[in-house]
């Protein structure tokens, strides 16, 4: 299920409060709401649920209040994407966002696709991804979607960009497609980025894990790490709307509500 997305509405219509607060928690708070058409109030409760957990930037309030930052508009998608209801945000976001990339798929060609289309593809799927931006190895999934909410806002007029743009014809060009998939039950998230998709996992179930000529403690490490998963996947295994997913449309809109006030 995707959230309904509002993003027609242009931002400075959303916003009555001028510019500079456009970034701060007030007018962050009004503009998710809006980007993931959820209610003010739903957003409000699971902003100041991160911020008293020290998940969130916090700071001076009015003017004086510091901006939100593309880390925070992550955590704040990533609570929102695996429960909706405020309570549960912390433990959303702890649990989710530090799920490490232990997969990626990359896109290939279809056999019978024209070879003219065939380099067109390439080009856009080579371009269009993660690697070369910066994150350290393995990266968590709240590094991924911060770096995706920036790459958003900066990058379009960039040439790696115009080369990941989506020819469709009479229709013009689109921009790279994005999504991010949380599958709450399973305490594991995707990203697909023009076709390369991205796999996130609990760390303390990582791949290879478990192996030949472990120790005794090796394995009651394992089994300790084996259960605390099961703990962790525990509680969201009752989420609201257990696979939740956004697309290119409200990344790009998050990316845009951070940045329109800096101008």
């Amino acid at each position: 299920m995707r959230f309904p997305w509002n993003g027609c509405i242009p931002l400075s219509e959303i916003f009555h409060i001028g510019v500079i607060a456009l970034v701060k928690s007030g007018g962050f708070i009004v503009g998710v709401a809006s980007i993931l058409g959820l209610p003010e109030k739903t957003v409000s409760g699971a902003f100041r649920v991160l911020r008293e957990s020290g998940l969130m930037t916090s700071g001076a309030r009015g003017v004086n209040a510091p901006d939100m930052t593309d880390l925070d508009a992550s955590r704040m998608l990533i609570a929102m994407l695996v429960d909706e209801r405020p309570p549960y945000a912390e433990t959303s976001v702890r649990d989710f966002a530090t799920l490490v990339c232990t997969d990626i798929h990359l896109a290939q060609p279809s056999e019978y696709l024209p070879e003219e289309e065939r380099a067109t593809f390439e080009r856009a799927t080579s371009n269009f991804t993660l690697r070369g931006r910066g994150l350290p190895e393995p990266h968590t999934l709240e590094q991924a979607v911060a770096e995706l909410i920036r790459m958003y806002g900066d990058d379009c007029e960039k040439e790696y960009w115009r080369h990941s743009q989506i020819d469709m014809g009479e229709r013009g060009l689109f921009d790279p497609h994005t999504e991010i998939e949380i599958i709450a039950n399973t305490l594991s998230a995707r990203i697909s980025m023009n076709g390369n998709v991205y796999h996130y996992s609990d760390s303390l179930i990582a791949p290879d894990s478990w192996g030949d000529g472990e120790t005794i403690e090796d394995i009651e490490a394992d089994l300790d790490a084996e259960d605390a998963h099961e703990l962790k996947r525990s509680r969201h295994a009752k989420a609201i709307n257990t696979i939740r997913s956004v697309d290119s449309r409200q990344i790009a809109a998050l990316a845009r509500l951070l940045r329109e006030a800096r101008e």
